[in-house]
């Protein structure tokens, strides 16, 4: 089975992501962030900084990518920030970017839209739960 053919099957048992469904997740989740840096504050507080000061390169870049209709480098972009998202307790932004790489494989671009637009929101709210945490 290709790689592709094993994706357009994932997509079509996963079920889609809302602002509601993201939402319901802690924006922050300082427990799993730590448990993946092996319980160490201070390496989670320079990625969580470092995720921080380039949360707005993200956002130009996503938001260049839709405008030129660019599905390759928002899926890569995709694939690489839902990583970065987990190491640094994005748990609502994780399944956000699970899914802007599956809509942009298939070059979706009605799903697309609203999941950056989503995306620029969980930034802002992920900002705002972190500085109240660390």
């Amino acid at each position: 089975m290709t790689a592709q053919a094993r994706s357009d099957i994932n997509d079509k048992f996963r079920p889609p992501v809302s602002v509601e469904a993201s939402a319901e997740s802690s924006a922050f989740n300082k427990k799993d962030a730590l448990a993946l840096v092996g319980g160490d504050e201070e390496i989670l507080q320079e990625a969580v900084t470092m995720f921080l000061g380039r949360i707005p390169a993200y956002v130009e870049a996503l938001a260049g990518a839709l405008k030129c209709g660019d599905f390759d480098a928002l899926r890569t972009l995709a694939h690489t920030l839902k990583s970065t998202a987990a190491t640094v307790g994005a748990a609502a932004l994780r399944p956000l970017f699970i899914e802007l790489e599956n809509a942009s494989r298939r070059k979706d671009a009605e799903t697309v839209v609203p999941i950056v637009t989503q995306i620029e929101s969980g930034f802002s709210r992920y900002r705002d739960a972190v500085s109240s945490v660390l």
